[in-house]
């Protein structure tokens, strides 16, 4: 190479890394732009929705308060000869025409000028991603290996072209393509929802000024929310009507705030699921570390038995020891029960051992060998029962019961919450289980509820539309039977 090839070279590379320097300094200038008319934009689009809404009603309001004008001075006019003053009937005709005509135009004003700024915003938008594309352009000619360093700016550059038909129809296809990623995890109202911003965006998308290409895509959308509606069937949407026509920005707005809410409701039952389910784990730990500080108290109790000849000895120290094992057990413990169960006469006597002498009785009753149904003896009452999700309240919950009846009467869910002697606190947890709904049905188990717990939680159920049944004489398969049956010839026509 010649001496003038040499230099011409070298002058071809200053010269390209000269202006590579100048295109990034462009870039980077076109990117701060493309922020601030993307953002500014944004904000013109919310704004223009949020004005529509509100200004739409005005108009709608204004509408129907035209119409009953028109009647009322129809009215006037045929009544005239009995009205009391014509000229004040005619005043306030005038008036309200006025006065409509003011807030029809104030209406239409506000949302003219929203409609204004936000295709201005829009306007500039196109600029500064056309003077950005530019540069961008011209750099790649340049040097292409710097495109890795401006891919954060490149990814702003292709969500702001969501903001034009092009682009949206971009967006849309790929939300609609990639939907087995999420929609088949939402909740049913939430795929309602969803599905209408779907079909929403597509209808207006039609509408707008598209190539032929992007008609194309747009109508072979179409049968792809058909397939998906159908496989999930999330509800009607009249939207799938092509004969269907409607604002469809308010359309799309309407069901964005029905998804919103419909997630909102979904991620506060969570917490209040989760709430449960950590209440739960820190009860059933208490117990645990009650029954383990209570064992103690256990072992001195069958001290005091072995040692005393009750009833004639001993009697103070039994009792005594009786009451630390009932305040870590409880009144509802089997081994307790069995435990003290001989001594039965020992305790009959005063208010302290009076919720223990019911247990005793429900237990002797159950030790006596009263047969529990068998699945052939319950079919008749399997229709109020298969599929429902219930809640049994009352007692000291055991989870092998629990399971025995959760799988005789084929509950879809079978919860037990303990509840034992006068506790306020858990009373209001209840309280807001039922509230809470999702039950189809709450057993209370009357033995061990006191009246006035029941009377506040039936009412509730009612409420609620929440079947609730009053359980006699213990938690057994037979005493559930029995309520049920009892509630089934309640409402048989033949009972």
């Amino acid at each position: 190479m010649s001496a003038l090839e040499k230099l011409a070279a070298l002058v071809r590379q200053a010269e390209i890394t000269a202006k590579a320097n100048q295109l990034e300094g462009e870039i980077q200038t076109a990117a701060r732009e493309l922020r601030q008319a993307e953002a500014a934009s944004q904000a013109a689009q919310q704004q223009l929705v949020e004005v529509r809404e509100i200004r739409l009603a005005e108009l709608e309001d204004a509408d129907t308060r035209r119409q009953q004008l028109q009647e009322l001075s129809r009215k006037a006019a045929q009544y005239r000869s009995y009205l009391q003053s014509t000229n004040e009937v005619e005043e306030l005709i005038t008036t309200s025409e006025k006065e409509l005509e003011a807030n029809v135009q104030t209406a239409r004003a506000d949302l003219e000028a929203a409609q204004a700024a936000a295709q201005q915003t829009l306007e500039a938008l196109r600029a500064a991603m056309e003077r950005y594309e530019k540069a961008r352009e011209e750099l790649e000619k340049l040097q292409p290996e710097l495109a890795g360093e401006f891919a954060e700016e490149d990814r702003i550059f292709h969500d702001a072209a969501v903001h034009f038909p092009p682009g949206e129809l971009r967006a849309l296809e790929k939300e609609v393509r990639n939907c087995d990623r999420f929609y088949g995890a939402l909740e049913r109202n939430e795929q309602y929802a969803q599905m209408k911003i779907w079909i929403g965006r597509l209808r207006r998308l039609q509408t707008m000024e598209l190539s032929e290409d992007e008609h194309f895509r747009a109508r072979k959308l179409f049968p792809m929310l058909v397939g998906i509606s159908k496989q999930y069937e999330p509800g009607y949407i009249e939207a799938f009507q092509q004969d269907f026509h409607t604002d469809w920005d308010r359309f799309i707005a309407e069901a964005k705030r029905e998804l919103a809410s419909a997630t909102d409701s979904r991620r506060r039952r969570k917490e209040l699921e989760q709430q449960q389910r950590e209440q739960q784990q820190r009860d059933e730990e208490s117990r645990r570390q009650a029954r383990e500080a209570a064992q103690q108290d256990l072992d001195d109790l069958r001290r005091v038995i072995a040692s005393f000849d009750l009833p004639e000895q001993g009697l103070d120290e039994f009792r005594t020891a009786l009451g630390r094992v009932i305040a870590g057990f409880g009144i509802s413990d089997e081994e307790v029960l069995r435990l003290v169960l001989p001594y039965r006469d020992v305790i009959s006597e005063g208010p302290e051992f009076r919720a223990l002498r019911r247990s005793l009785e429900r237990f002797e009753q159950e030790q006596n060998g009263r047969a529990e149904p068998q699945g052939e003896d319950i079919a008749d009452l399997l229709e109020f029962t298969r599929g429902q999700k219930a809640l049994m309240i009352g007692g000291a919950r055991r989870e092998d019961v629990r399971q025995q009846l959760f799988e005789l009467f084929k509950f879809e869910r079978l919860e037990w919450e303990d509840y034992e002697g006068t506790k306020p606190a858990k009373l209001r947890s209840l309280e807001q289980r039922i509230r809470n709904g999702g039950l189809d049905l709450v057993l209370i188990l009357k033995s061990f509820i006191s009246h006035h717990v029941s009377e506040k939680l039936r009412p509730l159920c009612e409420q609620n539309e929440t079947e609730c049944l009053m359980v006699e004489h213990g938690y057994g398969a037979a005493q559930i039977a029995q309520a049920l049956r009892k509630r089934k010839g309640m409402l048989s026509p033949q009972a």
